[in-house]
This record gives structure tokens, sequence and C-alpha cells, in this order.
């Protein structure tokens, strides 16, 4: 008769999931889960608006409806990096708001800022810490910002604007423009912002304009007799920026084909080196707390 320890048994799961130990254990296969050996917390960093706001919040490319609150999850996995099932129990410990214990559910409060590894996870021996940008509610609209601009029209084409409205401290605000050419290269629709080109090739500056009670903005439209060939680059401007640490700053992208003609172009935006954060379909950066010369961070792809 062969008989077992239940303390053998154990020690070849342990080895198991150390990758020391494969097959069967007295022809029963081991299969007592592995232990979890790392915890993480998504989304990293969260941004959400303050709680007397009710704007859209960015987490990633996504948006949630704002009443001020932003879903944490913790994912556990093993020394393997197999997922491994997890009940975590959530803590606020710098600030910024706070968090259902059980949920991960973040309720931001009416502080606006960047607060650090503040948002913490615990499941077992395990933490994991997340950050969260508490941003402010929108003040009145100080800026309309034309997307593309430049754009490049061939003649007697049509090319959409829209349009994007900010307050002073580049929050969005929601605007419903009236546009208009002001300085020649075609029409446009006063209510849509679809613009159509002339019949004469120029390059026609700050002619396209949109305006929201005594806010405007204006872009630039080239009418060319050929269409621009394939993108061949992206400039991103300005490069350098200087932004205050938590502050904000708007990027712009330029396309080029190889003759250097302009094409229009919608970009996706990230920060690649460090530095803070940015709005993947905007190109709005927020400074992080750490200061210091980011090389190369901010991409437009």
């Amino acid at each position: 008769m062969l008989r077992f320890h239940r303390p053998s048994i154990r020690l070849a799961a342990a080895l198991l999931c150390a990758g020391l130990l494969t097959g069967t254990w007295g022809c029963r296969e081991v299969s007592e889960p592995c232990p979890t050996a790392t915890l993480t917390i998504t989304p990293d960093p969260l941004t959400v608006a303050a709680s007397a706001t009710e704007l859209s919040a960015a987490i990633g490319s996504e948006q949630i409806s704002a009443a001020a609150t932003g879903q944490f999850t913790a994912t556990g996995r093993d020394y393997k990096g197999n997922i491994v099932s997890t009940s975590a129990s959530w803590s606020v410990v710098a600030g910024g708001g706070t968090i259902d214990e059980e949920s991960g559910l973040f309720s931001a409060g009416s502080e606006t800022g960047t607060f650090t590894n503040t948002v913490r996870a615990t499941s077992g021996g395990l933490t994991a810490y997340a950050t969260v940008i508490v941003t402010g509610s929108p003040g009145p609209l100080a800026t309309i910002t034309i997307t593309p601009d430049p754009a490049t029209v061939v003649v007697s084409d049509t090319q959409q604007f829209t349009a994007t409205g900010r307050d002073e401290s580049g929050n969005l605000v929601t605007i419903s423009p009236t546009w208009s050419v002001v300085n020649g290269g075609g029409a446009i629709n006063g209510s849509s912002g679809l613009f159509t080109a002339g019949t004469v090739a120029a390059t026609f500056t700050h002619s396209i304009r949109a305006t929201s009670g005594a806010i405007s903005g204006s872009a630039t439209v080239i009418v060319s007799a050929t269409a621009p060939g394939p993108l061949a680059t992206i400039t991103v401007t300005p490069n350098p920026a200087t932004v205050i640490a938590g502050g904000t700053h708007q990027f712009t992208a330029t396309g080029r084909d190889a003759d250097g003609d302009i094409v229009a172009i919608t970009p996706t935006w990230s920060v690649v080196d460090g530095g803070g954060t940015i709005i993947s379909g905007s190109g709005l950066f927020t400074a992080g707390t750490v200061t210091n010369t980011f090389t190369n961070t901010v991409r437009a792809t």
C-alpha cells in the first residue's frame, strides 16, 4: 500500500510554482494554485474631475461620465506571470479623494492636483499603488483651437475642421462655434465647419475662423493644385516645451510628405519617457511633480 503525506504534496506544489517540478505526484496531477507574487493597479494614473464638476474625465484612452468617480482594478499574478484570483482591500494614503474599500471605486475630492501613489491596494502580503490626477471644473472659455491647422486641400475639394474650447487652465469647455472664412480660399458651412476650397491655389493664412461668444480661433488653409503625397514626417511643436510642475501644455503635430507639403493628420499622443501624462486624442499634456528635462518624451504617431 502506498501512502502519501500532505506536507510532501504541498512541497511538490511549491516546487511546481517555482518552475522546478513538472509532471504528476503519486499518479495525481499537482493542481494546488501558485501564490500571488505581484499586484498591479489599473489605470495608473487616473485622471478625474474634481467633485464639484460634471465634466468627462479621461481614463487612458477611454472616457467616463464624471460624477467625479473612477474605477480602479487590481490584478494579481504568480511567479510565472499567470493571473491569480485576487481580492484586494483599497485605501487612499496621500489625499485626492476617497475610495470604496471593497470595490475600488474612487471619488475625487474638491482639491485639484496630482496625488502621487495615493491609491493603495492590498492583498495578502502584497501592496500596489496608483496615482490620481484631479482636474478642476472648467472656467470661462479662454481659447479655441482649430484642427487641422494648417490644412492642405486640393482645389474644389472639401475639408472638415473641428474646434476645441478650453479655459485658462486647459480644461475642456463645450462649445458650438460659428464658422467663417475671413481671408479667402473657399467657403465654409457656418454650423458644421465643412470647408470647400476655391479654384485658386495659394496659402490663406488664418482664414478659417471659429467663434463662440467673444472668443475666436483661426487656422490656415493651403489650397493646392495637386494632392500631397504620403505622410513622411511628423513635427511636434513646441519643442522643447517648458511646463511648471502640475501645469498643462498643448502640443500640436504637423505632417508633411517627402516634398515638404503639409499632410492633414489626426495623431495619437503618448508619453514615452516620463514627465507627466498626455491625452491621447488631443495632445494636452499635464506635467507631473518631478522637475527635470525629459528628452523626446512626448510622441505623436
